[in-house]
């Protein structure tokens, strides 16, 4: 097998998307971003060839997507329209149109601090219809038990919000949640 990484969009400036397009002048639509999605999965799906593919996305899921004035022509409501004239949608938002074509595997935060932004991606892409698949924290060596109360928080309150495919959402906890170790330094 081989692995094939492609970098479908990249600005030199280290922010968010939407403000890296517009200091960079490199507008990037949302139909932009979508149409080179689908160009990459199409040409995966017509060679062939057995596959697993991984979609990573720049951010987090209510993290801005890339901005462009082709969004503030747009009449969605989900876009943000800046003073500059450019608009931009969040992530999650963002790669709607993919529901049901690709199960989410969350990447949550073992930090101090990640229980709560772990468990508010995982709440926002419940809303937005997605499937996760699986929750993976990066833990650190501080071993906070982020994933423990995580997963308490999943089985004990019940949640079994349906998802796109109709399935529900962690019917097995202890097998599609896990923990890495700490990335080394």
């Amino acid at each position: 097998p081989k692995l094939v990484a492609e970098t479908l969009f990249r600005w030199d400036t280290p922010v968010s998307p939407h403000i890296a397009s517009f200091r960079e002048n490199k507008p990037c639509s949302d139909e932009d971003v979508l149409k080179a999605l689908h160009k990459i999965l199409a040409d995966i799906s017509d060679s062939n060839e057995p596959s697993v593919i991984f979609i990573e996305t720049a951010g987090g899921v209510l993290s801005p997507s890339a901005a462009s004035p082709d969004n503030s022509n747009s009449k969605s409501s989900k876009h943000v329209q800046m003073e500059n004239g450019w608009g931009w949608t969040l992530q999650g938002d963002l790669y709607q149109p993919v529901l049901g074509h690709a199960p989410v595997v969350l990447v949550g935060d073992g930090r101090l601090g990640g229980i709560s932004c772990t468990l508010s991606a995982l709440e926002s892409l419940l809303v937005r219809g997605y499937d996760i698949a699986a929750l993976v924290l990066l833990e650190t060596n501080n071993g906070h038990g982020n994933l423990d109360a995580i997963r308490d928080y999943v089985t004990r309150r019940r949640i079994r919000h349906i998802t796109g495919s109709g399935e529900p959402l962690f019917s097995s906890p202890s097998q599609s949640m896990l923990s890495l170790p700490p990335i080394p330094d």
